[in-house]
């Protein structure tokens, strides 16, 4: 299979490129790079997403949509083939995201 570069060969809506950045698999639809559940805790809320070998994750807060995001944890190292990380918003309402570190 040649997977393009701007392609979604499984037309899951995450490029092929983006797909093999995080470690899912281009060619199936239901491998994707999301957060996969968010549990009340003590401590606040506890995150869970897919991972990856040799990948680092950040997460960010914003206020709003489209407001700018800004790193409350950083360098959180894959724990395949899930991480979980527990997180305090700060603020009623704030949007909490997952990304791959640069």
């Amino acid at each position: 299979v040649v997977l393009l570069a701007g392609g979604d060969t499984d037309g899951d809506g995450q490029p092929d490129w983006m797909e093999e950045r995080a470690g899912t698999d281009p060619l199936d639809a239901h491998s994707l790079f999301v957060v996969a559940a968010v549990t009340p805790s003590a401590g606040g809320l506890v995150l869970q997403w897919p991972s990856a070998d040799a990948r680092l994750y950040n997460i960010e807060v914003a206020v709003q949509p489209t407001g700018s995001y800004s790193t409350i944890v950083g360098g959180l190292r894959a724990t395949p083939p899930v991480n979980a990380a527990t997180v305090t918003a700060g603020q009623a309402g704030a949007l909490l995201r997952v990304r791959l570190a640069p």
